[in-house]
This record gives C-alpha cells, sequence and structure tokens, in this order.
C-alpha cells in the first residue's frame, strides 16, 4: 500500500512531466473539436472551423501533427509536429526502425509503416525508430518534410537526338525531342536580310508557318523607302508591314541602327518600334505643321507661259512660318502615280533661293502609289524660324500630279494650253513649271545648287487658295 509520501512523490513526477510536455519545441496548442475531438498517441487535422479532430483514415493530407497531451472534446490539444514524439505513435499493424510512416488506411488516427522507400503517394508523417510486431504504440520521428515532390519515377527517352545547344520537348508523356520555332513562345531575333521594301530573317530553328501572335525582331541591313514593306521570315509567304494596326510606315521607320521588332496578326506584321518621329496623318495633332500656301509662284527662264511637262522642271509654293518650327519630314498627295524608276525632289529655301533649309528625293511607292506618301528630309530634323520660305517641287516624271493635301486642285500638274483665267492671273498659271530645277533622276534626283536656282525668274504670285498644300512633321 503507498503511503502519503509515496503518493506525493508520483502526483509531483507526473506534474513535472506534463509541464515539460507543454512546452516541448515543435508544438502547437489547438483546440479540441467538441464533436470529434481527438486521442492521444494519434494524429491529427484540422476542421473548417480550425479545431483539432483525430485524423480520419486514408487521407492523403491535412495531418498537422500527432496528440501528445489533452486530447479529447474539451480544452486544448498539444500536438506535436516535428521532432521525437515524447510519447510514441499509435500504428496499425508491425513497424520496421528507419522506415517511412504515413497515415493508417483503416483506424482513424494511427500510423503505418510505409516502408523503406519513399511512398509515391499520401503524406509521408515520419519514420518509425522502433521495430514493434503487430499492433501498438511504438517510438517515431514526426517530419512532414520527408519526400515532397515525389511523384513516383520513370524512364524519359529522346525521339530526335536534340542536340546540347538546341531546345528540347516532350512529344509524348515519356520522350523528348527537338523543338520547333512553333514550340516556343518566345521574342526570336536575327540579324536580317533582304532589302529596303522587302525585309527577311533565317531563325534557327526555323519558323515552319506564321501563326497569329508570333513576334519576331530583326536588325534589317535597309532602311525602309515608303509605305508597303513586306517581312518573308524562314522564306515564307511575304506579309505587309504596318504600324498601329492597319497605318502604312514612312520612309525610315525601318532604320539599319535599331533593332526591327514585329507581331503577326493574321493577315500582316504590325511594326512595335517605328523609328520616325510620327505615326499618325492628322491636321488635329500638334505633331504636324500644316503648310497653308499663300499661293503659287511660278517661274521660268522666259516669262509665265505654257511649259510642255518634261524631266526635271519644277513649281514653288510661297509659306511663311510665324513662329519656330521643328519639321522631320513632309507630307503630300500623289494624285496621279509616276511611272517607275521615276524621284520628286522637294526642298524648303528662303526667298532668294540661296539657301538651302532641308531636301529630300521620294522615290519608288512614294511616288508610284496614290494618295497620302510622307518621306523624312534627309538631313535630319531642321528648326525653322519665322520667316517666308519658298518650298519647291520637282520630278523627272512626264506623268506625276500632287494634290493639294487636303484639297482637290492640283499643285503639281501637267502642262495645259494657254488660257486665261481671270483678273491677275496669267495664263496657264496653275501649271507653268521652271525648267532645269533638278539633275538625275530616281533617287538620284537632285536640286541644282542654289545658285542656280537662284538666276531663276519668279514672277510672283498667281493664285491663292485657302487650303493646306502640305503636312510637315
Amino acid at each position: 500500500m503507498l503511503n502519503k509520501k509515496s503518493l506525493f512523490v508520483i502526483l509531483l513526477a507526473a506534474a513535472s512531466l506534463h509541464a515539460q510536455q507543454a512546452v516541448l519545441p515543435y508544438t502547437e496548442v489547438v483546440p479540441n473539436d467538441s464533436s470529434t475531438g481527438t486521442t492521444v498517441n494519434r494524429f491529427a487535422s484540422k476542421s473548417s472551423a480550425g479545431a483539432a479532430i483525430i485524423s480520419t483514415a486514408g487521407n492523403t493530407s491535412g495531418v498537422i501533427g500527432v496528440v501528445i497531451d489533452n486530447a479529447g472534446t474539451a480544452g486544448s490539444a498539444i500536438i506535436q509536429k516535428m521532432g521525437a514524439a515524447p510519447i510514441g505513435i499509435d500504428a496499425d499493424g508491425s513497424t520496421t526502425t528507419g522506415h517511412y510512416m504515413t497515415l493508417s488506411g483503416s483506424t482513424n488516427g494511427k500510423g503505418t509503416d510505409a516502408g523503406a522507400s519513399c511512398p509515391s503517394s499520401g503524406q509521408v508523417l515520419g519514420f518509425w525508430t522502433q521495430t514493434g510486431s503487430g499492433a501498438g504504440t511504438y517510438s517515431a520521428v514526426i517530419d512532414l518534410t520527408l519526400c515532397t515532390g515525389s511523384s513516383g519515377s520513370g524512364t524519359v527517352t529522346t525521339s530526335g537526338s536534340p542536340a546540347n545547344t538546341q531546345i528540347a520537348k516532350f512529344s509524348s508523356g515519356t520522350a523528348i525531342t527537338t523543338a520547333t520555332g512553333a514550340d516556343i513562345n518566345t521574342q526570336w531575333y536575327v540579324a536580317g536580310g533582304g532589302t529596303a521594301q522587302h525585309q527577311t530573317a533565317t531563325y534557327s530553328p526555323a519558323i515552319a508557318s506564321l501563326a497569329t501572335g508570333t513576334q519576331l525582331c530583326w536588325l534589317p541591313i535597309a532602311a525602309n523607302s515608303g509605305a508597303g514593306p513586306d517581312f518573308a521570315p524562314n522564306g515564307l509567304t511575304a506579309k505587309t508591314i504596318t504600324k498601329n494596326g492597319t497605318a502604312a510606315l514612312i520612309a525610315n521607320d525601318i532604320t539599319t541602327t535599331a533593332v526591327a521588332c514585329a507581331i503577326y496578326d493574321g493577315t500582316r506584321w504590325q511594326l512595335q518600334n517605328p523609328q520616325t518621329s510620327s505615326s499618325a496623318i492628322s491636321t488635329s495633332t500638334n505633331s504636324f505643321t500644316s503648310v497653308w500656301g499663300q499661293g503659287y509662284i511660278d517661274g521660268s527662264t522666259g516669262g509665265d507661259s505654257a511649259v510642255a511637262q518634261v524631266a526635271n522642271q519644277g513649281k514653288s509654293i510661297l509659306w511663311t512660318v510665324t513662329g519656330i518650327i521643328k519639321t522631320t519630314g513632309v507630307c503630300y498627295n500623289v494624285q496621279t502615280a509616276a511611272g517607275a524608276g521615276a524621284g520628286l525632289a522637294i526642298g524648303i529655301y528662303d526667298l532668294a533661293l540661296t539657301t538651302q533649309y532641308a531636301t529630300v528625293t521620294a522615290s519608288g511607292t512614294n511616288v508610284t502609289t496614290t494618295g497620302n506618301q510622307c518621306v523624312n528630309w534627309t538631313g535630319g530634323t531642321t528648326t525653322l524660324n519665322a520667316a517666308a520660305y519658298l518650298i519647291l517641287f520637282s520630278s523627272d516624271s512626264t506623268t506625276l500630279i500632287l494634290n493639294g493635301y487636303f484639297d482637290t486642285s492640283a499643285i503639281m500638274c501637267k502642262a495645259q494650253a494657254a488660257t486665261t483665267t481671270g483678273s491677275g492671273n496669267t495664263a496657264n498659271s496653275g501649271c507653268a513649271r521652271a525648267p532645269g530645277m533638278t539633275t538625275g533622276t530616281g533617287g538620284s534626283l537632285a536640286f541644282v545648287s542654289p545658285g542656280t536656282l537662284a538666276g531663276l525668274t519668279y514672277t510672283g504670285m498667281v493664285s491663292s487658295r485657302n487650303t493646306p498644300f502640305l503636312q510637315l512633321y
């Protein structure tokens, strides 16, 4: 029979063990579920309300640890989440030291021996540190981090023998092969080829077909000369390059100093980084300056008379600038196109024709295609101070007709029979031209020297219209 002293010692030891268990490392205190509750030495999970419940047999996830004290349906359970289980873990059968431990498939909360290899499924809870025969309580180490990411094993074979420098793809569940351009959703870049209006590039792996959304980059070897360039990667069908949706490119939107990047929209290549300063033509944007000509200035070496339209005859427009502007290029309207190989020279001069401020020679589709055309000045951006200027036009074409930019009346037209058009106007005033303004042909067309131009006789304003002749950007 126990005496009072012996009983006191036993109670003191139990209290000491209880206190040690409550402060063990890697423990969590969780309120017990009032219905299901928990059982000591068995695994626990959390209910949807966050209460501790005994883990259901066969569950493959959700176990948070083993209950080491205060189990039941009241109070709070002390749950060991990591390390050696201080009072063991209930097993549903025999155990072997070193074997993995998972949740029992037959008894709620119990552990089971899962063998010597990482299980291919289920939640690994730790490993047994005691060999036991049959169901019982055995020592174990809790470690919920074991075998994480394990999904079994298998064999991967090659099909097509991808080289070390190539990108591979799975051609089936267990076989890999060399990836093609269409397999890789990425941005490609290579040095380009082709010509100014027919850009090409060769990518490796090859672009086998064009899919909507394909994005490619290349460094052009030639700048586009006007609207309508196309792009053909890896010898595929060339598709037109546009910008801002379907807007046509202007000269030098593609340059040799900037990598060009475009996205295929299913119909065309949309250039993502046009290099010109403006990307649309609009009289409402500050990026454009309307040239409201005060009238035509006709010039000739023999008075204002009917001049047959031959190569290198030109006209001029008087233009007054009231402030300081910067211009990168000029836009005009082609009413009747020039033939292949023709050119159009446009220049800005002072009234004495002794100083040239800007010039450009348009050729290719910029003169052989009707409608609005835009070209950059050859020397880049030019600053013009408040003053009066002459804008000169000259072409080697005998068919080219230019309209006012927003006016159907011609500003550069073919010679007509001499007529009298009204008081103050002279015969053939709308179409007379000054011969000898330019030399050369096509893209080599150029204005003669300012000194030679100054020798031309300008007879003064012969007509006036309140419409913009040009757009400068």
